[in-house]
């Protein structure tokens, strides 16, 4: 499940999208400010030279690694990159993953939940965060397209290995990985490289522009005034009964992170959608203390033990004063007054913080992918990435070869992983792997209601 702390940082991602400039950091921020006029990305694609490279295993479920060399805003540096060999065999061909957050590792909890078996998967650690974390110390090495450079680097690397040259790769982009995604796709498919082009992309919870506001309070509310209408009085009396009770028996000064982490996990809900919200609410409102407790860390259970601390939200930045030009938010109180808004508030936390990465404005419109048909999914409830940001996406990228748009009514920010289309991953990545992603267009309805083969079924947790 997608943390709190990391979704703060996604939003802070947009809220540095939309002002178009870095703002100054806040008192507990000890880095240099950005420079503000970074040199536009080249034209042609960074190589790799990592021909003495290979796969070596590390830890276990089956997880390789290897560090190759490669060209990062124009500097020669060294990147590590991660990858699972597909589970069904014969692998039908590779995956490049591109994580959300960002902040925490896309292998954090083994192989990345949303692709299909039959796939293999190679990712990386964002640059500034575990294998990567030498990187970061200026905004242009953490930018969106700092890490584009990476993957393109990383197809270089990859495009003299026999799987990835005989049967072709995919890239999936996930929230800022979309970003991501959309930036190195650019680059391989520009007119000077002479990189194997991907068979398709597939992006979910997609980043776009233009942004009216740095945090979409409003989007959120919706969510949450949705869900409460949805409960029956009874429903409602009994979920304020429990809070009421649990927060009375944290009310001393000792138990000040357990009422936090309670209004964490009630928060968190808010990103599956409403039915994740009422699904939540029930969840709570049974039980003992304990039981909600318990509830509570495993909805939180990533923002702690999971983090890269030393180098934590670098890649997005971490403008912790939320708001239009810096100015602060009110904390709404959602579910009958009673829960505030955590994600306005995150007190006691140890962020590191740094220069935001994205000195100017990112639209994917000055990112085209060229010759390459695109697949867009986008929860209709997904207020970390609303439609609206991955309907400009889409309209703008003129230059693919093909695009089908799948939203996904009720969804929330990640429904290939734990929601509503979990089923359909197959139908979705077969369908863009073997150049099909036309024959989704008749199965929009079905693929955005869930209604394929259990197949590909999981309930894998996401930490992004």
């Amino acid at each position: 499940m997608i943390t709190v702390r990391v979704l703060l940082v996604v939003i802070n991602f947009i809220a540095v999208v939309e002002s178009g400039q870095a703002r100054a950091p806040v008192a507990r921020c000890q880095a240099d400010r950005p420079p503000q006029n970074l040199p536009h990305p080249p034209r042609s694609a960074p190589r790799s030279d990592s021909r003495a490279a290979e796969w070596q295993r590390v830890g276990g479920e089956g997880l390789e690694q290897k560090t190759i060399s490669a060209t990062i805003r124009g500097q020669q540096t060294a990147i590590t990159m991660q990858r699972y060999q597909a589970t069904e065999q014969p692998s039908k061909g590779t995956v490049i993953y591109l994580c959300g957050g960002p902040g925490e590792r896309c292998v954090v909890d083994g192989r990345p939940p949303s692709v299909p078996k039959g796939y293999t998967v190679v990712t990386l650690d964002y640059l500034g965060i575990h294998s990567n974390r030498a990187h970061g110390r200026r905004a242009d090495s953490m930018s969106v397209e700092a890490q584009g450079d990476a993957v393109v680097s990383m197809v270089a690397s990859l495009a003299n290995e026999s799987e990835f040259r005989d049967k072709g790769y995919t890239v999936y982009g996930h929230s800022f990985g979309t970003g991501v995604a959309t930036d190195a796709v650019a680059k391989i498919t520009a007119a000077t490289s002479v990189l194997p082009r991907p068979k398709a992309v597939v992006l979910e919870g997609v980043l776009g522009y233009p942004l009216r506001q740095g945090y979409d309070v409003d989007a959120f509310k919706n969510i949450a005034d949705t869900a409460w209408s949805r409960l029956s009085s009874q429903q409602q009396n009994a979920f304020l009964r429990a809070y009421d009770q649990t927060m009375g028996a944290l009310s001393s000064s000792a138990r000040a992170d357990d009422r936090h982490m309670i209004n964490d996990a009630l928060s968190e809900t808010l990103r599956g959608g409403p039915q994740a919200v009422i699904d939540g609410l029930g969840q709570f409102s049974g039980g003992s203390l304990a039981e909600r407790l318990r509830w509570a860390r495993d909805m939180t259970r990533g923002n702690e033990s999971n983090v890269d601390k030393d180098r934590l939200y670098r890649a997005a930045g971490c403008q912790l004063e939320l708001g239009r030009n810096g100015q602060s938010i009110p904390v709404p109180r959602f579910f009958g007054g009673r829960v505030p808004f955590t994600f306005l508030s995150q007190p006691n936390e140890d962020y590191v913080c740094d220069c935001p990465s994205v000195p100017r404005k990112w639209d994917p419109k000055d990112h085209q992918i060229r010759g390459v048909p695109i697949v867009y999914l986008n929860g209709e409830f997904d207020a970390v990435t609303p439609m609206r940001l991955a309907r400009h996406h889409h309209d703008t990228q003129l230059e693919a070869s093909e695009r089908v748009f799948i939203p996904i009514p009720e969804g929330g920010h990640w429904e290939t992983n734990e929601g509503r289309i979990a089923s359909c991953t197959s139908t979705i990545f077969d369908a863009a792997h073997s150049g099909q992603i036309g024959s989704l267009n008749s199965q929009i309805s079905r693929i955005g209601s869930g209604q394929c083969a259990a197949d590909e079924s999981h309930s894998i947790r996401s930490n992004n």
